[in-house]
């Protein structure tokens, strides 16, 4: 276990990260000891405070530290996920489970992290034995059946606005896991109940957007952060490659586009929606969300202390809680690149607007790594884009998300001295580039990936 976590702290150290972020990474990592407990299955839970709970089977579900927990130790995260579902269904069974618009988002976030804990790891065993499960979970929080639309549209009044954008994103995740699965029926139920839930939630973004606007008395900053976990859902859902309408994208990017980079986790807005704001900024990209500036500023937010004076900060009631593990996500999410192992695809988000070189490590639960990205100063518009992994990743394409139109120069995957070429075909995306990657057969790749990218001047587009 030592020399596992001193790898861990190694690999989040040695890239210049900004703002010292690494050091708050592992910082926050103590909460994997402080802050967990081992239920009789084997499972890893969450807990509050460090005093062992009265009863180990009620417990909140948190997407962050989840995430977090997924990429540290999978095989926790497997048994955690089991034991959740587990437990959510006897208490359901015993008519026991508490139907409070917390408990509702946490039954959303369980539903997303069993998504990704099936695409980051390949568990298609895994997906067949949990979709039943993730259903009738669905069916306790929102007493209606998936597939009876007038039961959807009766029980919108019970999802708050938090709830309806986690809920849609998690029912897009399971009519995913059901099309993998062959189960038809099932997925089309289940888009059908998102497409209820998405539209509700569109129109009161909508609404929320305007208030936003046009409230001189009452400022736009004001409403946003209020609102702010609002936007969990579709952060979620781009971290984990699913894709909101587009509306709401460009809601997403406007609720976010005014609020100030200085408040951060000694301010009095809790670090699980501050950090929603800043997924929000860097998956949205709105003003300059994702440019490494205010990356910068962002790392240097959300890696300033925790409220706690430094005399109290190592008493045990006073230790970091899970809610900090968040900052294990938003560097997953600032690093843009992520694996999913059940369709053998890689997906990369280059930042904005980077001068020079930057760094990341690569936090996927089945391979460290780190990816560079480098200018060109002698040739205008040139990006070097460079990955490697140090357990092989079965990739069979590659999917690369670019702020600018841009095309693709050149493309090589190097293994054992051999360069393998790729197809690609590229395509505009609202003002944006998407580039896929297709290899002619499934690689496993180990080696360094590098691509030669150039930026278009507007007049070549």
């Amino acid at each position: 276990m030592v020399v596992a976590v001193e790898k861990w702290q190694r690999r989040l150290l040695s890239p210049k990260l900004p703002a010292d972020f690494g050091r708050a990474v592992v910082d926050a990592g103590a909460v994997f000891t402080t802050h967990t407990r081992h239920t009789p299955s084997g499972a890893v839970v969450f807990v509050r405070d460090t005093e062992p709970p009265g009863n180990m089977k009620v417990l909140p579900w948190d997407f962050f530290s989840a995430m977090a927990l997924l990429v540290f130790a999978p095989h926790f995260h497997t048994l955690s996920v089991t034991h959740a579902l587990n437990t959510a269904l006897v208490l359901r069974k015993d008519k026991d489970f508490s139907e409070t618009p917390d408990t509702m988002c946490e039954a959303a976030m369980l539903t997303l992290s069993a998504y990704a804990d099936v695409i980051f790891l390949g568990h298609r065993a895994r997906m067949a034995e949990w979709l039943p499960q993730l259903d009738s979970l669905f069916c306790a929080v929102s007493d209606c059946d998936v597939g009876d639309g007038a039961s959807m549209q009766a029980a919108l009044s019970r999802f708050s606005l938090k709830g309806l954008g986690l809920w849609a994103a998690a029912l897009e995740a399971m009519a995913h896991m059901a099309l993998e699965s062959g189960e038809k029926d099932v997925a089309r139920n289940a888009r059908q109940a998102c497409s209820v839930l998405y539209a509700r939630y569109e129109t009161r973004l909508l609404d929320l957007g305007k208030a936003a606007e046009g409230q001189e008395d009452v400022p736009g900053l004001m409403i946003a952060l209020k609102d702010l976990p609002a936007l969990a859902g579709p952060c979620f859902s781009r971290l984990l490659g699913m894709e909101p309408s587009t509306k709401i994208q460009g809601l997403v990017t406007l609720l976010t586009a005014e609020l100030d980079m200085t408040c951060g986790t000694n301010s009095h807005i809790p670090l699980f929606d501050y950090a929603v704001r800043v997924l929000a900024r860097l998956l949205y990209k709105g003003r300059g969300g994702g440019s490494v500036p205010e990356m910068k500023s962002l790392f240097s937010s959300l890696s300033g202390g925790d409220g706690i004076p430094a005399s109290e900060a190592r008493s045990p009631r006073n230790l970091p809680g899970p809610e900090t593990l968040a900052r294990w996500v938003v560097l997953q999410a600032a690093s843009g690149f992520s694996y999913d192992a059940l369709r053998q695809r890689v997906a990369l988000r280059l930042p904005q607007d980077f001068v020079r070189i930057l760094k990341f490590p690569i936090l996927s639960p089945l391979s460290l790594g780190i990816m560079i990205i480098k200018r060109v100063p002698e040739e205008d518009g040139l990006i070097l884009l460079r990955f490697c992994v140090e357990t092989p990743l079965t990739i069979g394409s590659i999917l690369l998300h670019l702020s600018k139109p841009t095309i693709l120069e050149s493309v090589s995957c190097i293994r054992n001295d051999e360069t393998i070429t790729v197809r690609h075909e590229a395509a505009a995306e609202n003002n944006n580039t998407l580039i896929r990657l297709v290899f002619k057969t499934v690689q496993k790749m180990v080696n360094t990936f590098t691509m030669r990218l150039r930026e278009l001047e507007d007049r070549e587009v």
